[in-house]
Parts: structure tokens; C-alpha cells; sequence
């Protein structure tokens, strides 16, 4: 299978919480080296604003414009069988650089509409959400049930189905306190398991899930110690 990872973080490496976490989800995914992994890091492309011109609707060539890297991106995109989309969550969204590349993504959708299940959709030149995909998110809040409510909307109404693991306090997965080894390796671990259960049956369970997105550390002890490392 062809895998494109698009890594969203402004982040490359592991400097990159979110992307670290990836990581461990893919090496359960490729745990027996059988798949064609690309990671794309998209604040190293030239990607410019869409211009809203939306003559791509009109040629339906799956292209764009726009002469700078997207046209490249988007051929990628349509050549890959899943896409894992990692990220960080940004002011309860998507970072602006990947914010950018899903709005020049235009160039796979036609002018032509339909009306199906209660919603309306555009026919389509590549259509993304026949591909697998993954969301994987990760935000340096402690957990509260509005932290990707507006993101999971977003994503489901793009992809219409995507898998999405969404993880609270993620900063720590990138802090070097050997008190943090023990919660971290148990985290690594389910997404290492969740990424060999994707592996099988292009799904997480939703027990997987639970584990996975279950805080690390209890709310008072995590802002506790977010507030001891701003003090220092």
C-alpha cells in the first residue's frame, strides 16, 4: 500500500509532539515493512493561498493554476492508496500551512453537485474520501469535551469517514522527565497496537481509541506541571 503521511506541524522531527506520536502509529502499521511511506512536511513547500478563481472546477484536470508545489502535493495525494494526516491542533483547528494546503485541494472536486444523505457534494476528479484516512492530533490542552469538537466536524465533512485519533496533553511526549518514561512507553505502545490494528482491519476500535485518547495525567497534576515549567 502507498501511504503519504502529510505532516502538518510547523514542527519537523522530533521537535514535533504530534509527529512523534505518528511515529509510534506507524511502526505498528509498517510493523512488517510492507508498505511505501512517504512523509511529507508541508512547511517546507511553497504552497500560496487559493485564490478562490475555481477554473480548476471547470478544467477538471486535477491541477491547479497556481504554478508552486501543490500541483506536485496533489498528484502525490492521488497517487497515494492512504493518507495519514498529522497535525497539532491550532486555536481548535488546523495549523495555517496545512490550512492552506487543504484549501488548494479545490482541483479534485468538479462544478457538478448532488444532494445525498441530507447534505449536498460535489462530484469529484480524485475522490479523497474513498482513500483511508487517518487523523492524528495531539494538543497540549488537558482534557475537556470541546477541545476537537469543532476539528472532528471539519474532518468528517472533508473526508466524510476518516479514522481520527485525537490525544490531549501531548506535550509530554516530547519532555525529557524520566518521571513521564513509564506514562509515555504505555501510550507509544497502544499506538503502536492500534497502528497494527489499522493495519488489519482499516480500523481502530473504539476500546484502542479509548486508551489512546484517555489522559496521561489527571487535570490538576497536568496544569501543575505545564505552570512549573513556564515558572522556571
Amino acid at each position: 500500500m502507498k501511504i503519504l503521511v502529510i505532516n502538518g506541524s510547523p514542527k519537523i522531527g522530533d521537535k514535533s509532539s504530534t509527529f512523534t506520536i505518528t511515529e509510534k502509529f506507524l511502526e505498528g502499521l509498517n510493523n512488517r515493512a510492507e508498505h511505501d511511506i512517504t512523509v511529507l512536511n508541508v512547511v517546507e513547500k511553497n504552497i500560496a493561498y487559493c485564490k478562490g478563481c475555481l477554473s480548476c472546477w471547470i478544467r477538471q484536470d486535477g491541477h491547479c493554476v497556481i504554478q508552486d508545489d501543490m500541483n506536485d502535493i496533489l498528484d502525490m495525494i492521488k497517487d497515494s492508496d492512504m493518507l495519514v494526516w498529522s497535525f497539532p491542533l491550532y486555536e481548535y483547528g488546523v495549523p495555517g500551512p496545512l490550512k492552506t494546503l487543504m484549501d488548494r485541494l479545490n482541483p479534485f472536486l468538479k462544478v457538478q453537485m448532488y444532494a445525498a444523505d441530507n447534505r449536498v457534494y460535489h462530484e469529484t476528479v480524485v475522490d479523497l474520501p474513498k482513500k483511508k484516512n487517518v487523523i492524528l492530533c495531539g494538543c497540549g490542552f488537558p482534557a475537556f469535551e470541546a477541545n476537537f469538537a469543532g476539528l472532528k466536524i471539519q474532518m468528517k465533512n472533508i473526508f466524510i469517514n476518516p479514522t481520527m485519533v485525537c490525544i490531549c496533553e501531548s506535550g509530554l511526549v516530547t519532555l525529557p522527565d524520566p518521571k513521564l518514561a513509564d506514562i509515555k512507553e504505555k501510550l507509544f505502545s497502544n499506538l503502536k497496537r492500534a497502528g497494527l490494528e489499522y493495519n488489519a482491519k482499516s480500523f481502530v476500535s473504539p476500546e484502542k481509541l479509548a486508551c489512546i485518547e484517555a489522559p496521561m495525567l489527571p487535570l490538576e497534576m497536568y496544569v501543575n506541571l505545564i505552570n512549573s515549567l513556564v515558572q522556571k
